[in-house]
């Protein structure tokens, strides 16, 4: 859903000349030698590649997959971005990087005091150290475990044995001890759909903004088919009714292919899963409920609508609206400035609302790839002298203009001089190092 600023920057810019809200690019240019080329990117419509940026925390889940009078069998699954995990360096000819996982799920019965236990050691790597820095690659696998019906506590750790280190260490309660009524076992949330491939949200009920509501309903053997399914508020206001239902005649079983988690179908069980999908354009982040319907029998699933890749910079209010002061004149940020805490809001997000390229829905893929870009300047450029890269130069640059065409050192006897080419810009921006990893815009010069 993420959309390039191919398409928006030239309508961002033109929106800020025409709103006298907002951008004065005049008093912008006077501001900061970066302003200069202002101008230029209002008529080239440059386009710039982004990675997501989030947080990155590893993330663990567990699953109800079938239920029966006396047992269930229950999955838990975990994922880790690769910018978590320590590579070790093949000395083999295929030059890898390569880091060794063991994840561990411990079931542990209140009642008896029995354990269940399950683990698995998988291996992950990629070609090259960027590949390791990758925030867009995941590792993820799961165990399932079969326990009687009781209350359980499953405690779940990720470890790497060869580094003697431990990222992921949890504990869940969970209560298996009663057979719903309903016949409706527990729902699992996907974040993308593809063929007949399920990939679940590896965070307890939590469907993903700004993707459509998918889910999968669990029946047990004897539940009724679903009729179906309604969404309502955290306060249990129907907001949509009749999802569309698309039944499976099979239970689905996870499966580890390469790097995520995915579930595919297993035709000889009895158990069936109903996969639903609800369009959520227009709904915002917050906490809702899903009302499944039988034919004779409810159940109500409360769940969290979230951004989970949310960029740092926008998830702390102070910061995202300090970061417009790269592009709005002092004496308009000086208003927004004013007033109290929710006034501020109401303007950062009347700030953002013009400029959305579609008013129509509530992410604003403007608003998202601003943010992404100053959380990769913040990371990437970041120093001792300057611990908030998107306050550098370099991380202005980034935040205005994007990821450079190719960026190249030139070693002179007065100093070190990066410089970043944009080829549809037609512009090189050229800084020079002025302390130990600190560059400041030294000169702009046409292609």
């Amino acid at each position: 859903m993420h959309v390039g600023l191919i398409n928006f920057l030239p309508r961002l810019f033109l929106s800020l000349v025409k709103t006298l809200y907002l951008i004065n690019l005049q008093s912008m240019a006077a501001k900061s030698s970066l302003g200069v080329l202002l101008s230029t990117a209002i008529l080239s419509g440059t386009a710039f590649s982004q990675l997501p940026v989030t947080d990155n925390l590893p993330s663990f889940a567990t699953w109800l997959l079938s239920s029966g009078k006396d047992s269930v069998t229950v999955c838990a699954g975990y994922s880790v971005n690769y910018t978590n995990l320590v590579f070790l360096k093949s000395g083999d000819a295929r030059d890898t990087f390569s880091a060794f996982l063991t994840f561990s799920a411990d079931a542990i019965d209140s009642a008896t005091g029995s354990n269940y236990h399950r683990s698995k050691s998988k291996e992950v790597g990629t070609p090259t150290y960027e590949g390791t820095r990758s925030k867009k690659s995941h590792a993820g696998d799961f165990v399932t475990l079969r326990l009687p019906r009781s209350v359980f506590h499953i405690a779940a750790e990720l470890r790497d044995d060869t580094q003697r280190l431990t990222y992921l260490h949890t504990d869940v309660r969970r209560d298996f001890s009663e057979i719903d009524s309903s016949g409706f076992d527990s729902i699992i949330f996907f974040d993308s759909v593809s063929n007949s491939s399920y990939h679940p949200v590896i965070q307890p009920n939590v469907a993903v903004f700004p993707e459509p509501i998918r889910f999968g309903i669990v029946c047990g053997n004897t539940s009724p088919e679903v009729t179906r399914a309604d969404l309502l508020t955290k306060d249990g206001k129907l907001l949509r009714g009749n999802a569309n239902l698309t039944r499976l005649a099979a239970k689905l079983r996870p499966v580890s292919i390469g790097l995520d988690l995915i579930f595919l179908a297993l035709p000889d069980s009895t158990t069936c899963i109903e996969i639903g999908e609800i369009r959520a354009d227009t709904l915002p982040e917050g906490f809702y409920q899903l009302r499944i319907h039988g034919k004779t029998t409810q159940r109500t699933f409360p769940f969290c609508y979230s951004w989970i890749t949310k960029p740092r910079t926008l998830r702390n209010f102070t910061t995202a609206f300090s970061l417009l002061k790269y592009v709005v004149q002092d004496s308009i940020y000086s208003e927004m400035e004013s007033g109290n805490e929710k006034e501020k809001i109401e303007k950062f997000n009347h700030f953002w609302r013009s400029l959305d390229p579609t008013p129509g829905t509530v992410y604003n893929e403007l608003e998202a790839q601003f943010y992404e870009r100053a959380d990769y300047a913040d990371n990437a450029f970041a120093t001792i002298g300057a611990r908030a890269g998107a306050s550098t130069d370099r991380g202005k640059a980034y935040i205005l203009f994007g990821k450079p065409d190719s960026v190249k050192r030139e070693y002179k006897d007065d100093g070190t001089l990066e410089v970043w080419s944009y080829t549809k810009l037609k512009k090189n921006l050229i800084f020079k190092e002025k302390g130990f990893g600190e560059f400041e815009l030294y000169r702009t010069e046409n292609l």
